[in-house]
């Protein structure tokens, strides 16, 4: 987890956003009074939702932490990649909360998740998703060591291989997630 790192801050750019409900009542006004003209769309300006100084401010590394897998289980490495992909590249803002569940959503295998060994009822099977509790170990035990506010923690059944005890996250869509808030002034940079 960083407040910094090796990421960089482009330029905040004012946007512009399609005001949908003032260009259909002006397409309905022009279709109920049969002037047929082009029509000018309706545009609404959006400022960006964090500023250039807001970005450039994370530069200080909180906190990193790291765990190791093996490659032999093609399916249990697919589900750690998408699910490291999912949570990656979160600026977290001041107060905020990182869910895991809701960065990575269900685990299923229409969401490219695959079956690979998990723990249900205390015993290990085969079941979509599997291998995805590392990473939200791995990103737990970093949070804890940035000093982050943690909500919502479970530990698996048993010791995992992967950390020591007790400094497990185990997840499960609608059961069981890891939640922590963002407690500095400051944004965080997962």
């Amino acid at each position: 987890i960083r407040q910094c790192g090796n990421i960089s801050a482009s330029s905040a750019t004012i946007g512009k956003e399609l005001d949908i409900a003032a260009t259909k009542e002006s397409i309905y006004d022009a279709i109920k009074n049969k002037d047929y003209k082009a029509i000018d769309l309706k545009v609404n300006i959006k400022q960006p939702k964090i500023s250039t100084e807001v970005a450039k401010s994370v530069n200080t590394l909180l906190a990193e932490f790291s765990t190791k897998f093996s490659t032999n289980d093609s399916n249990r490495v697919t589900n750690i990649v998408l699910s490291a992909k999912a949570t990656s590249d979160v600026l977290l803002m001041p107060g905020e909360e990182f869910s895991y569940n809701n960065l990575t959503g269900k685990r299923t295998k229409s969401n490219g998740y695959k079956d690979a060994p998990v723990i249900i009822n205390g015993k290990l099977e085969q079941d979509v998703g599997g291998g995805v509790c590392q990473v939200s170990t791995t990103i737990y035990n970093a949070a804890l060591l940035a000093g982050l506010e943690i909500v919502e923690v479970h530990n698996h059944t048993y010791i995992s291989h992967y950390v020591s005890g007790g400094r497990d996250a185990t997840v499960a869509y609608g059961y069981y997630d890891l939640k922590f808030k963002n407690p500095y002034s400051h944004p965080i940079y997962i």
